[in-house]
């Protein structure tokens, strides 16, 4: 009965300190340059990570995969004023994109805006560092027992290049610069690892009963 109530003080002990930590045990980063397009047409890519899969983890299962996704534009476009007077003169680039693959699904958006002040009649200007950026996350915490890398496909769309269009201004051809395009791609995995101390309490509290069922059996006999 000693025994039995001293093995249970020892589990109730470990249970209730810190059970386990999140650490991470890879990561994986992918770069895709989005420059040299024109009128920032819409396009997509396949994403590729290297090969891991979660077999290479033997006795430390996943917990957590996380996708994070930045992808900014440094959009330019030629303006030229023909109202007959001096104006001011704006420009608005959205980028939008969407990320699928792997059993990950985002999408976001994002809008920069530039405006030229008191353009004079017949001029132009080149609206320039126009530079919406899109941040988006996605976690998996389920089926990661046999989860493996794979291509993600990659979906971005300036094509509403100018939202803001008056008639009285002429605008030319919008382009993406490079390297200022770019999107970049990082896959972070998580494994949930027991904490030190809970391993040492347990092992010595075992140790301690073991002791003592040695020592009574000594003694009976």
């Amino acid at each position: 009965m000693k025994n039995f109530v001293l093995t249970a003080a020892i589990v109730a002990a470990a249970m209730a300190a810190p059970a386990a930590a999140v650490v991470t045990v890879n990561s994986q980063v992918a770069n895709v340059a989005l420059g040299n397009l024109d009128n920032f047409a819409i396009s997509g890519k396949l994403v590729n990570f290297a090969n891991f899969n979660s077999f290479a983890l033997a006795g430390q299962p996943l917990s957590k995969v996380t996708l994070s996704v930045i992808s900014s534009i440094d959009g330019g476009v030629r303006a030229t004023n023909r109202t007959g007077g001096r104006r001011n003169i704006t420009a608005s680039f959205t980028l939008g994109t969407a990320v699928t693959g792997m059993g990950f699904a985002l999408a976001g958006s994002a809008t920069s805006t530039q405006t030229y002040l008191n353009v004079p009649n017949n001029s132009f200007r080149i609206i320039s560092a126009i530079d919406p950026t899109v941040t988006m996350a996605n976690t998996l915490t389920s089926g990661l027992s046999v989860f493996n890398t794979g291509p993600v496909k990659f979906l971005f769309d300036a094509s509403a290049l100018l939202n803001t269009m008056p008639a009285d201004v002429l605008f030319g051809r919008g382009v993406l610069t490079n390297p200022g395009s770019f999107a970049t791609f990082k896959l972070t995995y998580e494994s949930v690892i027991p904490e030190p101390a809970t391993w040492s309490l347990l092992i010595v509290g075992f140790g301690l009963v073991g002791v003592a069922s040695r020592r009574r059996k000594a003694l009976a006999a």
